[in-house]
């Protein structure tokens, strides 16, 4: 379950020293963090520093960069006791240009509430091509919120290195985000473990 805390401010601490702590143990290069707090102090905005993605080295052939983004919406909720953190929002984006006006090709994102349509919370959007729709029409596969679980940074870095070979700062990086990813459950989420992986 979620740590309950004496203030929206050790919510807030505890979150980012996670985040900090994962970035610095598995990726290659230091990536550091904008936190942004909202007026009542309650909730905050936190992404990566200008210019808002992480130029990451790949091991792919024709494809030297890939940049990572990073930006989730924080409330500190009141609770018998204190607070405790939710997360309202997140997105994560990968591109081949740090040019915000170039199309992410991967988009996972997540609103608390839902939109209208009311589409699935948890999505993802995939930059590719059209496919053909009923009636000699185009389906844009880009448009579409393709449903998924409930996706965390730590799942990211996983595909970045694997997927994408970025160099790890460690070669127990895989043990180094399965821990990261308990922990977070265990602190920041309603579940009180993380769901089982399947064999």
């Amino acid at each position: 379950m979620a740590l309950v805390r004496p203030t929206p401010l050790e919510c807030f601490n505890d979150f980012t020293a996670h985040l900090h702590g994962i970035l610095a143990a598995t990726l290659p290069t230091r990536v550091p963090l904008r936190v942004t707090y909202g007026p009542s102090k309650t909730a905050v905005a936190i992404g990566f520093a200008k210019p808002g993605v992480a130029a990451l080295t790949t091991g792919l052939a024709g494809q030297p960069k890939v940049y990572c983004g990073v930006h989730q919406t924080l409330v500190a909720a009141g609770t018998l006791g204190g607070f405790k953190l939710e997360t309202h929002s997140y997105r994560y984006t990968l591109s081949w240009s740090a040019d915000p006006r170039v199309q992410a090709f991967l988009r996972w994102e997540y609103e608390k509430k839902f939109k209208s349509p009311p589409y699935a919370r948890n999505h993802v959007h995939i930059a590719t091509g059209s496919v053909p729709g009923p009636g000699g029409g185009l389906l844009m596969i880009g448009n579409l919120h393709l449903p998924t679980g409930w996706t965390l940074i730590e799942d990211v870095l996983r595909f970045l290195l694997t997927d994408f070979q970025v160099k790890p700062a460690t070669p127990r990086w895989h043990d180094t985000l399965e821990a990261s990813r308990e922990d977070f459950f265990k602190k920041f989420s309603q579940r009180s473990s993380p769901p089982p992986r399947k064999p």
